[in-house]
């Protein structure tokens, strides 16, 4: 009756096999605090701020007007995307143009 939870040899090979792994991995700890060897990774996969449809200069800005896009240094950074929230459009903007500090009042 506990033949359906009994391990095959092979699967036994593959579940000793992966607590090496994770031995190993304990001896050599990532310290993933210090994250400056990644800065030319994170400027490609890190976003700016879009207009996501077109909107007239004047128009409040609202969270739903707001998309985030890749690669960050285009437009304001999208972790910053509250300081823009409520804040008007000095020019009309159109879908997809990233939103820069010059475009707010």
């Amino acid at each position: 009756p506990d033949a359906s939870s009994s391990l095959e040899i092979h699967e036994i090979t593959k579940l000793v096999s992966a607590v090496k792994n994770i031995n190993l991995a304990q001896q050599h700890p990532v310290d993933k605090s210090d994250n400056s060897s990644s800065t030319d990774l994170k400027n490609i996969f890190e976003k700016s701020l879009a207009v996501n449809k077109d909107l007239p200069a004047d128009h409040i800005l609202t969270f739903e007007d707001l998309e985030s896009k890749k690669p960050k240094g285009y437009g304001i950074e999208a972790s910053k995307f509250r300081e823009v929230i409520g804040r008007k459009l000095n020019r009309e903007l159109k879908q997809w143009e990233f939103l820069n500090e010059q475009d707010l009042s």
